[in-house]
């Protein structure tokens, strides 16, 4: 299962994803269904999106078999528990994981150093972070190496207290 659902007020969004990253997006559903040749690619995305999600397919020649399940973005729609037991009925023994019944789910921005791991060999050493707030500079969506410090990539017009979110 890949996930577009993103209801988590702090979570990329699937548009975000899709705009941003189309090409990224084709190019891991692709290695997904390799990696798991026996299994169905189910996509989850929100209603909204059911148009520019085909729509992005199409203009990247995507044509394997994958069952797209429109949702609703609404919270908590896209925990484990939540999500399988909307799409197939089934449910996480306790101190489990979908992996021990044989679902492995994907949010749809780890398919970004999926396909970076795959084509140019990258491992995973960073995340993309969002900084945003009234006292904020330089707001926008930064690669961040794990681990460097919020003071490395963004400042404040004052001094003040700042939260960052990150995928």
């Amino acid at each position: 299962v890949v996930n577009f659902i993103a209801s988590d007020p702090y979570a990329f969004p699937a548009k975000f994803i899709m705009d941003e990253f189309p090409d990224t997006v084709v190019k891991g559903l692709r290695i997904l269904k390799r990696l798991y040749p026996q299994a169905r690619l189910n996509v989850t995305i929100p209603r909204n999106y059911r148009h520019q999600f085909l729509v992005m397919l199409k203009q990247h020649g995507y044509h394997e078999e994958t069952t797209i399940h429109l949702l609703s973005n609404k919270y908590p729609q896209e925990h484990d528990a939540v999500l399988l037991n909307t799409l197939f009925g089934k449910h996480i023994p306790p101190n489990k994981s979908s992996i021990n019944i044989g679902i492995v789910i994907v949010n749809a921005y780890d398919l970004i150093p999926i396909v970076e791991a795959v084509f140019t060999g990258k491992p995973l050493i960073e995340r993309m972070v969002y900084v945003s707030g009234s006292w904020c500079v330089n707001e926008g969506i930064y690669r961040a190496r794990i681990g460097t410090s919020s003071a490395a990539f963004m400042s404040c017009k004052k001094k003040c207290a700042i939260r960052i979110f990150s995928n």
